[in-house]
């Protein structure tokens, strides 16, 4: 599941100067894939007010997206607020031009992820890490472990991680695997 609503819903609160249990949000669509809208208690549509907003200071993007910003025309008549992962469709030629700078400086964001998800795997070793490691803000999901430290968060869950080797024969790749396995 997208955290993007989630992180909406903690920094726009903020934006907007009221708390966040004022909010009532409602959205369209799944995962990736969605727009929403913003009341107040009242029903009073705020989503105007918050779009321009979103013109004016930080747009509360997860740090994984590069930030062009929407159309404000186009926010305005629809009157919702996409998902940031939007601007792959509505600002596709300068997301592309973005995309193949980062390809041929620090590799596609696969390459990028891969090296992250690496260092967390390895920081994700020590039984006794007990902070949020800065690798989550690079690769998205970041909130994941917003609110408890990993220390209590492993102990409440009970998990542990596993790298899972195998050689996959038709293509002569060796793919690592990680899953989640509950503690007995």
């Amino acid at each position: 599941m997208c955290n993007v609503p989630v992180i909406a819903k903690m920094g726009e609160a903020e934006t907007l100067g009221v708390p966040q249990t004022d909010l009532i949000y409602k959205f369209a669509g799944v995962n990736h894939f969605h727009w929403y809208k913003v009341a107040d208690k009242k029903g009073h549509d705020l989503t105007p007010q918050l779009i321009d907003k979103l013109y004016e200071e930080n747009s509360g993007l997860p740090k994984n997206i590069f930030d062009v910003p929407f159309y404000r025309e186009q926010l305005q008549q629809m009157n919702m607020i996409p998902c940031g992962y939007h601007r792959y469709y509505y600002r596709a030629e300068e997301m592309l031009k973005h995309g193949l700078t980062e390809y041929a400086t620090e590799g596609t964001r696969a390459q990028q992820v891969k090296v992250i998800e690496y260092e967390l795997f390895e920081l994700y070793k020590d039984p006794d890490l007990d902070y949020k490691p800065k690798q989550l803000e690079q690769r998205g999901g970041g909130l994941i472990i917003q609110m408890q430290p990993v220390k209590r968060l492993r102990r409440s869950m009970r998990i542990r991680i596993q790298k899972l080797w195998f050689q996959r024969e038709i293509t002569g790749q060796s793919l690592i695997c990680q899953r989640i396995v509950r503690l007995k």
